[in-house]
C-alpha cells in the first residue's frame, strides 16, 4: 500500500546494504559483476492488503511490480545476481502459488551453494553430533573460548586432529549456521547455539525496555549492569558484547567501566570556541565522508560503532595526555592542544512520509591545533579517519565513500557552513597544478591544495605521492567495477575497452583479452595486463580517456582514486587509500 517512492527507496536501501556488506571479489565479470556474486529476490509480502490483484493463475500481480524490478536491476544488476521472477505474496497463506513460487526458488539457490561448499566429513559428521550435547549442556551460556572449543573436541572427538582440521570445521560449522566466531582482545569466541546470541542475549540487551530500565546515560557500572542480567555473570555478557562491537569495558585506570554508545540519547551542538588558543594563526582541516543518498543511513548505523573505536584507542594512548567526550551522533577527542570533532550531520534530502526524519547523513572529521603543529594536526585527522576507516571495513568492506575536503578558511572563521570540494574536483586539480594547484572557493578567493592536503607544511609534501602519480595498481576493486560497467559495454562509436586498448599500446593482446567474453570483464583483464608496466599510472589512464572521449570513464577515476600516498622512510607508498569510492576513509587512502 506504499507509495512506488516509497517502495522504491527502501528497495534501495536494503540493497545498498547487501552491497556494503559484500565486497566484490577479483576477477571480475562481465561490466563489473563479482566474480561471486550474492543471489537477491524480490518479494512483496501482504499482497492481500494493497492493491495488487489475482491473475487467471492465483498469482497476485500490480502495476508497480515492473517498474520497480527495472529500476532495481538498473542500479544493482550489475552488483547481484537478481532473480527474474519478482514475486508479490500472501504471507497469510501457505498454498497460495506465490509462496510456492517462493519456497522452489529458495531451494533451487540453496542447492547451487551446497553444491560450491566443501563436502561434508566424518570429522565434520562427530563434530557436529558432539555440538548438538554440549550446547545442551550450556544451555544458559552457550560460549566458550576457542582453546576451550579445541580442548573439548581432542577430549570427545579426536585427540590427534590438528590446527587445520579444526579451522576447517569451524569454517564449515559457521557456513552452516551452527556456530559464530567472534574475534575478541583477550580470546576469540565461539557461540554454539546463534539462536541465542540474536534473539535472548542481542534482543533483550538492544531493546528499547532494557535501555529504558538501564537509563539513557550511555555509561553504566558493572553493578549497575548486573542488576539488570541476573540470570547470567556481567562479566561473561560484556566480553560477548565488546567482540560484536556494542559496548567496551574500561579498565582500573578510567571511572567509566561499561560505554554503550548507541545508548546515548542526548545530543550536543560542539562548536569551536573563538578563544581557544588554535582560534588565531591556528591550523584547521577537515573531511566530510558522504556516500549515495540511499546508503547514506548506513553512516548512521556504524557510528556508534566508531566511538566505541575512538574509546579503544584513547585507552591505548598512554604516551599521550588525550580526552575523548562523547555523545549521541558526536564526539570531541582532544589531544594535548590538538582537539577533533567527529559527528554525524544531516542535510534534508526529501520528504517521503514513512522513512522517517529526511535527511542524507555523513561523517564530518575537523581537526585543529596552535600555530606551528601542522605536522602534528596532519597525523592527528590520519589517525582519526584511520580508526573511521577500520570500522568501515569490518561492518560495510563494499560501502563507496567519498571524501570531501573541507575549506581551511571556512573553518578558520568558524562559519556555520563550511565548504568542501569533491574528491572529483581535488583531483582533477592535482593533475593539472600538483601542489602548486588551486580550488575556487564560491566565496570568491583560492585555497591551495598544499594547504588544504599537506597543511601548508612542506616536510608533509615532500612525503606525499599524489594521485595522479600512483601506479595505475592502486585503484580500488569498487572504482576498477564502475569503470568496466562503463567500458565492457560496446560503444556506438567504438570508444570501449577496445579501443583504450590501443591507446595503451596493447593492440596485439587484444584477441587475447577477448577470449571468455561474457564471462570475465576485458577491460579488468586490460588493466591487468597493463598493471605490469611500472610506468603505468593513473594520471596516464586518464589522459588515454580523455583522448578517447570517455569523460564518464574519467569522472569514475577521479572520484574514486586516492588523493595522495604517504611514503614510508624508504620511499614506498603505504599501501593505503585516501579518497577510494570503497571502504577506505582516511585521506591518505
Amino acid at each position: 500500500s506504499d507509495p512506488l517512492e516509497v517502495q522504491l527507496q527502501q528497495c534501495q536501501f536494503w540493497l545498498s546494504f547487501l552491497q556494503s556488506r559484500i565486497p566484490p571479489v577479483e576477477p571480475l565479470g562481465d561490466k563489473g559483476k563479482s566474480h561471486k556474486p550474492a543471489y537477491v529476490m524480490l518479494v512483496g509480502t501482504h499482497a492481500d492488503l494493497s492493491p495488487a490483484r489475482k491473475n487467471s493463475s492465483g498469482e497476485y500481480t500490480s502495476p508497480t511490480q515492473g517498474v520497480l524490478k527495472e529500476k532495481m536491476m538498473e542500479q544493482f544488476g550489475r552488483i547481484f545476481n537478481i532473480e527474474e521472477n519478482f514475486l508479490l505474496i500472501d504471507s497469510n497463506s501457505a498454498s497460495s502459488p506465490g509462496i510456492k513460487a517462493f519456497k522452489s526458488i529458495i531451494q533451487t539457490r540453496k542447492q547451487n551453494i551446497i553444491e560450491g561448499l566443501p563436502r561434508c566429513t566424518q570429522f565434520l559428521d562427530s563434530v557436529h553430533e558432539e555440538l548438538v550435547l554440549w550446547k545442551q549442556s550450556l544451555a544458559n551460556f552457550p560460549v566458550v573460548t576457542w582453546a576451550q572449543f579445541i580442548g573439548h573436541l581432542h577430549e570427545v572427538v579426536n585427540p590427534l586432529a590438528g590446527d587445520e582440521h579444526l579451522k576447517e570445521v569451524i569454517q564449515q560449522l559457521q557456513l552452516m549456521g551452527e556456530v559464530v566466531y567472534l574475534k575478541s582482545e583477550s580470546a576469540d569466541l565461539i557461540c554454539l547455539c546463534p539462536q541465542w546470541l540474536c534473539s535472548t542475549l542481542c534482543g533483550q540487551v538492544l531493546s528499547r525496555e532494557f535501555q529504558s530500565s538501564l537509563g539513557s546515560l550511555g555509561r553504566y557500572s558493572m553493578l549497575h549492569f548486573q542488576n539488570f542480567q541476573p540470570g547470567a555473570e556481567a562479566r561473561d555478557t560484556i566480553t560477548i558484547l565488546q567482540a560484536l562491537g556494542i559496548c567496551i569495558k574500561g579498565d582500573e585506570d578510567h571511572d567509566v567501566e561499561l560505554e554503550f554508545p548507541s545508548f546515548y540519547t542526548y545530543e550536543k551542538k560542539c562548536k569551536w570556541e573563538a578563544d581557544n588558543t588554535a582560534s588565531k594563526d591556528g591550523h584547521y582541516g577537515g573531511v566530510c565522508l558522504q556516500t549515495s543518498e540511499s546508503a547514506s543511513r548506513i553512516l548512521e548505523i556504524m557510528f556508534p560503532r566508531i566511538q566505541i573505536q575512538l574509546r579503544k584507542n584513547s585507552y591505548r594512548r598512554y604516551d599521550a595526555e588525550m580526552i575523548l567526550d562523547q555523545w549521541k551522533n558526536g564526539s570531541r577527542l582532544m589531544s594535548g592542544n590538538m582537539e577533533g570533532i567527529i559527528q554525524i550531520v544531516k542535510e534534508p534530502v526529501s520528504k517521503v512520509v514513512g522513512l522517517g526524519p529526511p535527511g542524507e547523513a555523513k561523517i564530518v572529521v575537523k581537526v585543529r591545533g596552535p600555530s606551528g603543529s601542522s605536522k602534528l594536526c596532519f597525523y592527528f585527522l590520519e589517525e582519526i579517519l584511520g580508526l573511521i576507516d577500520q570500522v568501515l571495513l569490518e561492518m560495510s568492506p563494499g560501502l563507496a565513500i567519498d571524501k570531501y575536503i573541507m575549506s581551511s578558511k571556512d573553518l578558520l572563521q568558524h562559519k556555520d557552513e563550511v565548504h568542501s570540494w569533491s574528491p572529483g574536483e581535488v583531483m582533477s586539480a592535482l593533475k593539472s597544478g600538483g601542489w602548486e594547484g588551486s580550488l575556487e572557493h564560491p566565496g570568491g578567493w583560492k585555497e591551495s591544495l598544499q594547504q588544504l592536503l599537506c597543511w601548508g607544511n612542506q616536510n608533509i609534501q615532500d612525503n606525499l605521492v599524489k594521485g595522479p602519480e600512483l601506479h595505475v595498481s592502486s585503484i580500488s576493486t569498487v572504482t576498477r567495477q564502475s569503470l568496466c560497467n562503463l567500458l565492457d559495454a560496446p560503444h556506438p562509436l567504438g570508444r570501449d575497452w577496445c579501443l583504450l586498448a590501443v591507446q595503451l599500446g596493447l593492440s596485439e593482446k587484444v584477441p587475447k583479452l577477448d577470449i571468455g567474453a561474457g564471462s570475465y570483464s576485458q577491460t579488468a583483464r586490460l588493466l591487468d595486463e597493463w598493471a605490469t608496466d611500472s610506468t603505468s599510472l593513473v594520471s596516464s589512464l586518464l589522459d588515454h580517456l580523455h583522448t578517447l572521449g570517455r569523460e564518464d570513464a574519467v569522472q569514475v577515476i577521479l572520484s574514486g582514486c586516492s588523493l595522495y600516498r604517504i611514503q614510508t622512510t624508504e620511499g614506498e607508498s603505504v599501501d593505503v587509500e585516501v579518497n577510494s569510492s570503497s571502504a577506505g576513509s582516511n585521506v591518505s587512502r
